[in-house]
This record gives structure tokens, sequence and C-alpha cells, in this order.
């Protein structure tokens, strides 16, 4: 073995394409479709890697899969859910779902023949995906070397993804939205004095899925960049090979000082965000709120994250603060 410090180290996980869903497990109707259950819907990950074990850790990188995964899982689960939706809608109530297909009824067969189709496609676009995603990153994790010009180009790209990012009001936006959706959503119960109406939880269901996708693509993207820039900042200040430049900033990132406690304090609101925001949507795919529930619901979530565009704030001048450092680094490297 070369005298780098580096030691074979294997990564041995899966991914269960149903870990974001409710059930964490398939759905009952696969049953009635042998076809789509044999479908695998597990994920191996296997790969045998020299690496400096000072930096990493096999359990570290098997989190760390998952968390790579985690975006494309919960589209996932999204779509299958609406998948679910068009099964029941056709489903007589009270039925099991059955091996037996003769058994099924004219509606009933085709919404599940259309089930089945949809999620073969589903299966395959996130399976692939995924797959792809999870190689890639452990390349990456297998590659790295201390390139001083590498180390700075993924910085540059990452402060440019989120200089692109559109953070103002990342919280109280779709906060303000949710509040809107479930006051409509309480009132529509309330007027019908039916707190069962599945058609009234369904459109709010929708309407928080828009608010939940958006905020992927801004509160979810934004915590991306900033965990990568701290595991960046965290390898580049422990590399002794890097530019003392590069180990400077890293220093910088890594250390519990200003610009790490204003990230830190952002990627944990996203998290208790989405988590409250994944509960919303729950409750009303779940369609069991009654009317006052659902608008006392609304006002809290309002109410509770209303305030909370400090934390993008300070987080945004901690960005541009690192955004400078790269730059006077560059012409250090002679990136």
């Amino acid at each position: 073995m070369a005298d780098d410090g580096k030691k074979p180290i294997t990564v041995d996980t899966e991914i269960n394409m149903f870990a974001e869903t409710r059930s964490k497990a398939a759905p009952d109707w696969f049953v009635a479709r042998p076809k789509v259950a044999k479908l695998p819907f597990v994920i191996p990950v296997k790969k045998t890697m020299q690496l400096d074990p000072r930096k990493w850790k096999k359990s570290t990188i098997e989190q760390g899969v998952y968390a790579v995964a985690r975006y494309e899982l919960k589209i996932f689960d999204v779509a299958l859910s609406k998948i679910n939706k068009s099964v029941a809608k056709a489903m007589p109530k009270g039925k099991k779902f059955s091996k037996n297909t003769k058994d099924e009824g004219k509606e009933e067969a085709a919404a599940l023949d259309k089930a089945a189709a949809d999620v073969t496609a589903l299966h395959k676009k996130y399976h692939k995906a995924i797959s792809d995603k999870v190689s890639l990153a452990l390349e990456e994790v297998e590659s790295d070397k201390g390139d001083n010009k590498k180390a700075i180009a993924a910085g540059k790209d990452a402060i440019r993804k989120f200089d692109a990012l559109d953070t103002r009001a990342m919280f109280s936006g779709p906060a303000a939205e949710v509040g809107k959706i479930m006051a409509r959503l309480g009132t529509e119960l309330a007027a019908r004095d039916d707190q069962d109406d599945q058609g009234a939880f369904n459109t709010a269901h929708t309407q928080l899925l828009g608010v939940q996708k958006d905020f992927e693509a801004t509160g979810k993207t934004t915590q991306n960049v900033i965990k990568f820039l701290l595991d960046r900042g965290e390898k580049m200040a422990k590399d002794k090979n890097a530019n003392p430049a590069l180990q400077k900033i890293g220093k910088e990132i890594a250390s519990n000082g200003r610009l790490k406690t204003a990230m830190t304090r952002l990627s944990a609101t996203v998290d208790e965000f989405d988590k409250e925001l994944e509960n919303t949507v729950r409750l009303a795919r779940d369609g069991k709120a009654s009317a006052q529930a659902a608008k006392s619901w609304g006002s809290k979530f309002v109410k509770t994250y209303a305030g909370k565009d400090k934390t993008v704030k300070d987080a945004v001048n901690a960005v541009k603060i690192i955004s400078q450092k790269f730059n006077k680094a560059m012409k250090d490297v002679k990136a």
C-alpha cells in the first residue's frame, strides 16, 4: 500500500426507494400486480475505496449515501402517493387487494393497470437517477486528492448556486401560502358541515405539494450548498497538501465562529421547516382534520415561521464573506 495513509474502506448499504413514504414499504395494491411487486425497489450500494481514515469513516459515508438520494426519494414518494390515490378512488369500499384478477371490476382493473404502468416507469426513472447520483458521489469521495484547483472550482460552483437562489422570504413566503391553504380548507369544511370532505382535502394536498416542491428548489438547495461548504471547509482545514490560502479558508469555515454558526443555524431551520411542512402535507393527505383544527394549524404555522427569514440573511452574509476569501485564494493558487 502507498505510504499516503490511505486504507481500504468498504461501503456496503442499501437504499429503500420507499424510505420517504409514510409506510416505508410497498403499497398494498402491489399484491394485485405481481410484476410491479417484483421490481427491485431496494438499491444495493457497495464500493471499496482507498481513503484516508482520518478524513473518512464508513458510517459517515453510508449516511451520506442516503442524504445524496433523499431528494429523488421525496419526488418518488409524491408521485407514488398520487398513483395510490387514483387506485383507492377506483376500489370498491372495503374491498381488499388480491392476485385474483377475475374478481376485479372494469374500473378497478383499468386503474390498477394504469397504476402498474406508471409505477414501472417511475421506478425505471428514479432507480437509475439514484444509482447514478450515488455512484458519482462515491467517485467524488474516492478521487479527493487535495487538488487545489479542484477545491477552488467546487467552492466557486457552490457559491454560484447559492448566489443564483432567490432566498428572500425563504420561510415566511411558503409559510404564508400554507396559512392561506389551511384557512381555505377550514372554511370549506365549515361551510359544508362535513369534516370528511375528501375533495377539499385533496385540493389542499395538491396545493401543499406545490409549496413543498418550491421549498425543495430553494430551501433544500440552499441547505445542500451550506452542507457542502461546511464539509469542504473541514477537509481543506485538515488537508496538509492544500495551498495555505485554502487551508486558512477551511479553518475559518470549520471553526465555531460567526460563519459556521450562521450557516448551521440556517441548515437547522430548513430541517425544522421541512419536517413541519411534511406533517402539514400528510394532514391534508389523511383528510381527518376538523375545520377549526385546519385553520389553527395554518395560523400556528405562519406564526412560527414568519420571523425566521433573519437566519437566511445571516447565512447569505456568511457565504458572501466566504466568496470574497475564495476569490482572494484563486489569485494565490492561480486557479
